[in-house]
């Protein structure tokens, strides 16, 4: 059974009897369309269609709470199609860059063996100006991209505002891709811009999930100190440390987990280090029988007072929150500043 076919004739079975008013109908048929299209993300762009005409037949018929509900999840898988849009033109931009990169390489590779197979000056000269043309075209090919590269990074700025997954630091993440192309650094902006479309990439993944594996979350860690090391003069040493009895491909946690407090550790702990210490962050992870410990350590300031408030964000808060509905339990999170220019600990207690 084509399950699209079906979507399609009660979608506009339902519109067609609420164009009637005859929305109890258009309620049936629409309830019946929407329950095919959420059990496969593909028929999306069908149940907005159809979400459409669920909140119109609700409202018509007084069912407010209902109405509501509908428009609510509309607006939420709107945002969601338009986030992996445009995640998706960031990756065949990537790709069309790469196939550019190949191309240019190429074409200047086959100019240098020609050009060191002549022998003659006469001929050199020729080769020479033969030589200069198509780095000239290329090099103008190549501002048409970074015109597009802007475009696309200004488009993506917007997007990344509205995702649930920190906007601020999407926003600047951006922005050094998009400095990284004003400077002629084409290479590092490519590689940046390849590591920020797979953090997108995950976030999507991740976000529709309760849970992930250990490893897919320690890897999405490495890529996000990656990208804030990528944006800062100073750079952090980061360490992981893994118990050897633990099999991260087996062990799943809450995704999203650990990523605020390096945050905090980024924005607050290596400012005014004394004697010119190199920054440094200690992840380790531990297993005590269905527990998992995961201890986030830096070298900074930790100071108590003004910066105890620094950490208490709404990044850390949500933690706290979503660990007492995990572990059905408080304190669930421990930081501790030892002290000026001794660091801070902060333990995190996951049920596994």
């Amino acid at each position: 059974v084509d399950t699209s076919r079906i979507i399609r004739a009660l979608q506009m079975m339902s519109k067609g009897h609420l164009l009637k008013n005859d929305n109890p109908s258009a309620l049936e048929f629409a309830l019946r369309a929407d329950k095919l299209c959420a059990a496969d993300s593909l028929y999306d762009q069908f149940r907005l269609s159809v979400l459409e005409v669920l909140h119109a037949a609700q409202k018509n018929m007084g069912r407010n709470e209902e109405a509501y509900q509908s428009l609510l999840a509309y607006g939420n898988l709107k945002q969601k199609l338009e986030t992996k849009r445009s995640a998706d033109e960031i990756n065949e931009l990537e790709k069309k860059y790469q196939i550019e990169k190949k191309e240019r390489q190429l074409v200047v590779s086959e100019q240098q063996k020609s050009f060191f197979k002549k022998q003659r000056w006469l001929f050199a000269a020729i080769i020479g100006l033969l030589f200069l043309i198509p780095i000239v075209y290329l090099n103008q090919r190549s501002k048409k991209r970074k015109k597009e590269y802007e475009t696309k990074l200004t488009q993506l700025q917007m997007t990344a505002l509205k995702s649930q997954m920190n906007p601020h630091f999407m926003f600047n993440s951006v922005n050094t891709i998009k400095g990284m192309i004003i400077n002629n650094a084409t290479e590092a902006a490519a590689d940046q811009l390849t590591n920020f479309a797979k953090f997108m990439r995950n976030i999507l993944n991740y976000s529709d999930g309760e849970k992930i594996s250990l490893k897919n979350e320690i890897d999405f860690l490495k890529q996000y100190i990656g990208l804030e090391n990528a944006k800062k003069d100073g750079y952090v040493n980061a360490h992981f440390y893994i118990d050897d009895a633990i099999d991260t491909e087996q062990i799943e946690v809450l995704p999203f987990i650990v990523q605020p407090f390096l945050e905090n550790a980024f924005k607050h702990a290596f400012h005014n280090l004394d004697n010119n210490r190199m920054p440094e962050l200690k992840i380790s992870f531990k297993q005590n029988k269905e527990t998992l410990q995961v201890t986030i350590e830096d070298n900074g300031i930790g100071l108590q007072g003004e910066n105890e408030n620094l950490h208490d964000s709404k990044g850390t808060v949500l933690v706290q929150k979503r660990l007492e509905l995990h572990n059905l339990k408080k304190d669930n999170v421990s930081i501790n500043f030892r002290g000026s220019q001794k660091g801070t600990l902060v333990n995190l207690y996951i049920n596994v």
